[in-house]
């Protein structure tokens, strides 16, 4: 993903400022100037001059980021400790405490980080470490802040020069690498106000020291080369590039003409041209475009006194375990999870399913009352043939009952509506045999009779009776009720096929 920065080198009352965008492992530099203030960051004018450069970033159109800024060689006390082999969460406190043995200032009063040099022959850790005063952070802490900006990074500007030095050796004709390339190559920077002498190799910087503008370049780097190669003749220095900020052509050719190594020009901005880099000094922006390029390739500064390498808590041995565990557990459930959706999903598609069933059912239920309903009201509408039931009653009639004792008044059939009731009544739908079996008419009958006939009509009742005894039940006497001397009495008469009615005519 990609992130701008703005890359500081303020020193010696000037201000080289890069903004860029770091993505991929490349750089993208979208505007570098140089300007000339009055003062270099200190704890006195640390909120004015932060006021300050947040007018020049509004001034010359710099959006805000985050801040990586580096510090002059002048302002870093440099040492090399050595301390016994201990677990990697306890070097930071032990490579400290060796450290700050050898200091004169306060332990409080310093911040240090440092870098692993490997190991030396006695079998004890080497580490260069690398301090500056804890005011110098604040100042820069307090400068930012003031500007709206965010620091990120604090780091000695040789360090800068190594990374800016190692990202473009080999990357033209002018600028090219050692041999062999992975030889110790050495980078001098030298500006109108300040200068600085490095020697790098690979990732490490084995030297760097500060040097004074004038005509004592040359040699200084002459003896600095001198002592780095009598120090250590099993690296010694292959090649020498030059970052000049002007017209020093002069310096170049002194040292081509007193080294016996090649000596090249060193462009920082080599390979990124346009308008919004500056044409000329663009030497002693090395040290600020080096930590962009440190950014991109690693997400990290090697040397960073904003964020010093601290003391972390022993690993767990069994952290492996653990997250392995959870990891299974996690899986499990996930599993579950999965199991139970699709468990789920099945009983919902069921759900449907029968919900779909019952919704027929219903249908059906309902389309069957109503083929229901029409039967009972055909049933109920056809009634019963009158003349043929009287002619079948008149069979159960006692022979010599009709008398002037025992008369009857009137016959009337009326239609019997117990069949709807019932139908309705019920729960199921009533069937074409539930219908038959229910009455369908009655036939009331009114006679007049005295005390002493009584059991004619008794009689009529009972070969109603034996008619229903002999499996011929289309008949239903109710009780009859007398008042003086007549007699009312129903007969409730069930349906039967007219092929039933088989008493013959008598002639």
């Amino acid at each position: 993903m990609a992130q701008r920065f703005l890359a500081l080198d303020w020193d010696q009352q000037q201000l080289h400022l890069v903004a860029a965008t770091v993505a991929g492992g490349s750089v993208r530099f979208t505007r570098a100037v140089m300007l000339e203030e009055l003062s270099s960051p200190n704890p006195a004018e640390a909120l004015e001059l932060g006021q300050r450069l947040r007018e020049r970033l509004k001034a010359a159109g710099i959006a805000p980021a985050p801040v990586l800024a580096c510090v002059g060689r002048d302002r870093v006390i440099l040492k090399e400790v050595r301390y016994p082999d201990v677990p990697a969460h306890e070097e930071p406190a032990l490579v400290r405490f060796q450290a700050v043995k050898e200091l004169s200032d306060a332990a409080d009063d310093v911040v240090l980080d440092y870098v692993p040099l490997g190991t030396a022959p006695t079998g004890e850790k080497r580490a260069q470490v690398l301090v500056v005063r804890r005011e110098l952070l604040s100042a820069y802490q307090t400068l930012c802040q003031a500007a709206g900006l965010r620091l990120t990074g604090v780091t000695p500007r040789p360090y800068g020069m190594a990374g800016c030095l190692r990202r473009l050796i080999g990357s033209s004709v002018l600028m090219p690498p050692p041999e062999p390339p992975d030889s110790a190559v050495a980078l001098v920077t030298v500006g109108e106000r300040w200068a600085e002498f490095c020697i790098v190799k690979g990732d490490m910087v084995l030297q760097a020291r500060s040097l004074v503008v004038g005509p004592g370049v040359a040699g200084e780097v002459r003896r600095n080369l001198a002592v780095h190669n009598g120090q250590s003749p099993q690296n010694p220095v292959r090649a020498l590039y030059l970052a000049l900020s002007g017209e020093q052509a002069a310096l170049r050719e002194k040292l081509v003409e007193t080294l016996s190594i090649p000596v090249h020009l060193f462009d920082p901005f080599a390979g990124a041209e346009g308008s919004e880099l500056p044409t000329s000094g663009r030497g002693t922006f090395a040290g600020a475009v080096g930590l962009l390029h440190l950014m991109a390739e690693r997400h990290e500064l090697p040397i960073n006194f904003a964020q010093p390498k601290q003391p972390r808590p022993p690993r767990d041995p069994n952290q492996r375990r653990y997250l392995l565990a959870a990891a299974a557990v996690l899986m499990l459930l996930s599993a579950g999870l999965v199991v139970g959706k699709t468990a789920v999903d099945s009983r919902h598609e069921t759900l449907i399913e029968i919900q779909g069933d019952v919704n027929d059912l219903n249908r059906q239920l309902t389309q069957e009352r109503e083929k229901a309903k029409k039967l009972q009201a055909l049933h109920e509408w056809e009634g019963v043939p009158w003349p043929d039931e009287l002619y079948e009653l008149s069979a159960c009639v006692p022979k010599g009952a009709i008398s002037r004792d025992f008369r009857v008044l009137s016959v009337e059939g009326l239609p019997q509506k117990a069949g709807r009731q019932a139908g309705a009544n019920s729960k199921a739908a009533p069937t074409v045999e539930d219908l038959n079996a229910l009455p369908v008419a009655k036939l009331h009958l009114k006679i007049e009779t005295s005390p002493n006939q009584i059991d004619k009509l008794n009689a009529f009742s009972k070969n109603l009776e034996e008619k229903t005894a002999k499996g011929e039940a289309y008949y239903q006497p109710a009780p009859h009720s007398i008042t003086r001397r007549e007699i009312d009495k129903d007969i409730l008469i069930r349906k039967r096929p007219r092929a039933e009615y088989t008493r013959p005519i008598e002639r």
